[in-house]
């Protein structure tokens, strides 16, 4: 008995350890892979969710009629700001030595630099915000209109399709023309 026990439990310990090895393979392409998936993720998340937060702050701006609204987009607005973009600077720099970049290479300098100049522009419309300057927001409805519609239409998860590259970097053009000529 305690030969076949002995045996059993041999066997068994045996088909563990076969198990366990060819699962535990980590390839260098394996690593890649997961790294691209993991960054392509976060990446296009935290891209979606600033151009719809900027998206929701624009509304609230063109639409502003008193101290308690203004209250809130400070409020809106603070929170934003304050919304760290470490990740995007993260993967800027690990999407340089990728063989495959998340953003086509055409449409990468825009987008970062588009990232960039979101905050930019939010900070000048938060010091608007904070003087309670309602005329001044009323004044520049088309703009906040103008850049929540080309907002919208770059808020997508196809930036590296051959196909829509120069459709989507005229648009980012036209955001950064809008937000870089702001008051």
């Amino acid at each position: 008995m305690n030969k076949m026990a002995f045996s059993f439990i041999f066997i068994f310990s045996m088909f563990l350890v076969s198990c366990t090895n060819n699962q535990s393979v980590i390839t260098s392409s394996s690593c890649e892979s997961d790294l691209y998936s993991i960054s392509h993720d976060i990446f296009y998340y935290r891209y979606s969710a600033e151009l719809f937060e900027l998206s929701e702050i624009l509304d609230l701006s063109s639409s502003v009629s008193n101290d308690t609204e203004i209250a809130y987009l400070k409020g809106r607005i603070d929170g934003f700001l304050k919304n760290d973009t470490y990740e995007f600077s993260v993967i800027q720099r690990a999407e340089k030595n990728s063989k495959h970049p998340i953003v086509h290479p055409m449409l990468q300098s825009k987008i970062y630099n588009l990232l960039n100049d979101i905050v930019n522009y939010t900070s000048k419309l938060q010091s608007v915000v904070q003087n309670k300057n309602i005329s001044n927001l009323k004044e520049r409805k088309q703009e906040f209109t103008e850049l929540i519609r080309l907002s919208k239409s770059i808020n997508v998860h196809d930036l590296d399709e051959k196909d829509n590259v120069r459709i989507y970097s005229d648009l980012i053009d036209k955001m950064l023309k809008i937000m870089k000529e702001a008051k």
